[in-house]
């Protein structure tokens, strides 16, 4: 199917939204997984688990 059956037929627009959809959410995923791996806390509090990571210092 060529291109212009395609801009026909109204699929490029369609395939066009569907990569950009993929891509944004690709991004956000990879945005969110190296914020939890850096333990970036948007609330400006300590990072999760805090306490167990200070109790195992303490126990060691």
């Amino acid at each position: 199917m060529t291109r212009q059956r395609w801009d026909e037929r109204g699929v490029a627009p369609l395939l066009q939204s569907a990569c950009a959809v993929i891509s944004g959410l690709l991004l956000v995923g990879v945005l969110a997984y190296a914020m939890a791996a850096t333990e970036v806390d948007l609330a400006g509090g300590p990072p999760p688990g805090h306490e167990v990571r200070a109790a195992w210092q303490q126990v060691r």
